[in-house]
């Protein structure tokens, strides 16, 4: 699967989902640390977009 594919894949599911999916595949040990990394920005990533929204609403 290729990474487009996957992030195709991850934005089509629901956030709780998509952040399920990652916590499964970030503890597989067969995953290389580029993928780790790759992972980790992606969760950060979200992170900062949800802060960003609360922190705009009055």
């Amino acid at each position: 699967m290729t990474k487009d594919k996957h992030n195709d894949q991850v934005m089509n599911t629901p956030k709780v989902e998509a952040l399920s999916i990652l916590a499964n595949q970030s503890q597989l040990p067969s995953t290389s640390s580029v993928e780790n990394i790759f992972y980790f920005l992606f969760g950060a990533s979200l992170i900062g977009v949800l802060i960003l929204f609360f922190k705009k609403k009055p």
